[in-house]
């Protein structure tokens, strides 16, 4: 958020590095290497991630209010998550699955955060299809 714009940019390219470090269960060097040669790309979203830490993300007095609503919902919900998800941990999905009626649960082994993932991205898929085969 700084006035310096060399100081901003670098600051947006050691955050996003970070992130893009614990976003996927392994390192993806390629992904890092994207950050190294246009560090400017990495300003809009450390930007956005540093409003809601500072704005939501340790309020946690929603929560509560978020699940009981989940709890009336009728139609059915897939829930995918990564087991080795290091920014959100994977109690959180298990707790929205037994809290919510309706849900398929699906934790998906060597995967973390990210849609880069292979994991997730089939998982995805066979949602996906699911869902067209039922419209069929």
């Amino acid at each position: 958020m700084s006035a310096n714009e060399n100081e901003a940019i670098e600051a947006a390219r050691l955050f996003t590095r970070w992130d893009t470090s614990i976003v996927t269960k392994d390192p993806q060097p390629d992904l890092l290497d994207k950050l190294n040669k246009d560090p400017k790309s990495c300003l809009p979203i450390s930007r956005l991630f540093f409003h809601f830490t500072v704005n939501e993300y340790m309020k946690h007095d929603h929560k509560p209010f978020l699940l009981k609503r989940m709890k009336t919902l009728s139609m059915p919900i897939d829930i995918i998550h990564g087991r080795q998800d290091w920014i959100c941990p994977v109690e959180n999905a298990i707790e929205l699955h037994e809290r919510c009626p309706n849900t398929r649960l699906e934790i998906v082994e060597n995967t973390g955060h990210g849609m880069v993932e292979p994991g997730l991205q089939k998982a995805f898929i066979a949602i996906t299809d699911r869902w067209k085969n039922r419209t069929s």
